[in-house]
C-alpha cells in the first residue's frame, strides 16, 4: 500500500500512538554527544542506611528563664546504590557505585574495573560504601516558651569502593531502549547500559563523595498547654568542585527549604501536626502526621507524610509515608 512500515520518521510532539508502539529503536542522522541530549537533566538514585548515636545535655540557664541546650550526633553509614548522572553547560558528569545484589550490566567494561564485585552473600543487598558523618545543634529556650535553634548536619563523606564507575561522554548514533518510563530507576539502568547500551561507564577503584551538608535554622512558640507553631529553614551547602568529590549524594536538596507548621494536642495521648513546606527539590509539599502517647509521655508512636497531596492527585511530586512505634522518652 506504499506505506513504509521499515522506517517512521521522528518530529517534535509526535502523537500517534500506533507509530509510537511499533518504534523498537531509534537512530540519528545528525549524532550528539550525550552530554548535549541530556543537557539540563539529572538522574540520580541513592540508598544508604544509617546508624546514629546522639547526645544533648543543657549547657548554661537558669529554669524558667533563659536556658542554652547543645548537642551532637554522630553516624555511620552504609551505602548499597548510587547513582547521579547531570548534564549542565554541555558538560557531563557521572558516577555511579551498585551493589552486586541488583545484577547491574555495565558491559565488557565491567571485566576490567579494579572494584568490580559480582557476588551478593545474602538475601539483602552487600553495602559497597561506608561513610561517617555528624550533626551539631545549639538550642535556645527562652521563658519555655519560645525555642531558638541552629544546627549543622550530615558533615562528613561517603567512601564507594564497589561496583564504582564514572561514564563517558559518547556520541549517540541509535538506540533500543525506551528509556526511563517508571521510578524504578535502579530496577530499568540496566536497559540503559551495558555494551548495547546508551551509557557508556568507565571502571573505577573507588570515589569519596560529600554528605549533602545542610545549615538548618528554626523557631518555635509554645501556645498554651495544648499547641505550638513554628517556622523551620534548610540551607544546602554548596560545592563548585565538578569531581566525585565536589558533587553531593544525590539525596541532597538542590535549594533551601522553608517549612511553617505547628501541632495540637486535643487529648493527652494524641497529637495532630500540619504544615506548608516550600522549596529543596519540589515546588511545595503539605505534611501531616498523627502521633500517639503513652505512659506520661515516656512513649510514643504514629504515622506521617511528608506530602499528604500525593494522596489525593496524580500528578504529586513525593511519595512518602513513614511509621514508627518504638520511640521512648527517660
Amino acid at each position: 500500500n506504499g506505506v513504509d512500515t521499515v522506517n517512521i520518521a521522528n518530529y517534535e510532539g509526535m502523537q500517534d500512538p500506533d507509530s509510537i508502539k511499533n518504534v523498537i529503536s531509534g537512530f540519528a542522522n545528525v549524532p550528539q554527544m550525550i552530554s548535549k541530549i541530556l543537557d539540563g537533566s539529572r538522574i540520580s538514585a541513592s540508598w544508604t542506611r544509617e546508624y546514629n548515636l546522639s547526645y544533648g545535655r543543657k549547657i548554661f540557664g537558669k529554669d524558667e528563664e533563659f536556658e542554652i541546650f547543645g548537642g551532637v550526633g554522630l553516624k555511620f553509614i552504609q551505602g548499597f546504590a548510587m547513582m547521579d548522572v547531570r548534564s549542565e553547560n554541555e558538560e557531563l558528569t557521572a558516577f555511579a557505585s551498585i551493589s552486586p545484589a541488583f545484577k547491574i550490566d555495565f558491559g565488557s567494561e565491567a571485566s576490567l574495573n579494579p572494584s568490580f564485585d559480582s557476588i551478593n552473600s545474602g538475601s539483602i543487598p552487600d553495602p559497597v560504601g561506608k561513610g561517617f558523618g555528624a550533626d551539631l545543634g545549639l538550642d535556645f529556650l527562652i521563658k519555655k516558651k519560645l525555642k531558638i535553634a541552629f544546627a549543622v548536619t550530615n558533615l562528613g563523606s561517603m567512601k564507594w569502593t564497589g561496583n564504582v564507575y564514572s561514564m563517558e561522554d559518547t556520541l549517540v548514533f541509535d538506540t533500543e531502549s525506551g528509556g526511563l518510563n517508571n521510578y524504578n530507576v535502579l530496577g530499568t539502568i540496566s536497559e540503559l547500559s551495558g555494551d548495547d547500551g546508551l551509557f557508556k561507564w568507565d571502571g573505577k577503584k573507588e570515589i569519596v563523595q560529600k554528605l549533602p551538608t545542610l545549615f538548618r535554622t528554626g523557631a518555635s512558640l509554645q501556645l498554651g498547654e495544648i499547641a505550638q507553631i513554628g517556622i523551620d529553614v534548610l540551607i544546602p551547602m554548596k560545592y563548585d568542585d565538578a569531581t566525585a568529590e565536589g558533587i553531593v549524594l544525590p539525596n541532597g536538596l538542590e535549594k533551601a527549604v522553608i517549612g511553617f507548621g505547628g501541632d495540637i494536642k486535643p487529648i493527652p495521648w494524641l497529637r495532630l501536626s500540619s504544615g506548608f513546606v516550600t522549596g529543596g527539590n519540589y515546588d511545595f509539599s503539605i505534611p501531616i502526621g498523627m502521633t500517639f502517647i503513652a505512659g506520661n509521655g515516656t512513649w510514643e508512636g504514629g504515622i506521617a507524610s511528608r506530602d499528604a497531596i500525593t494522596f489525593f492527585t496524580q500528578n504529586g511530586p513525593t511519595i512518602s509515608f513513614s511509621t514508627g512505634f518504638f520511640r521512648f522518652r527517660f
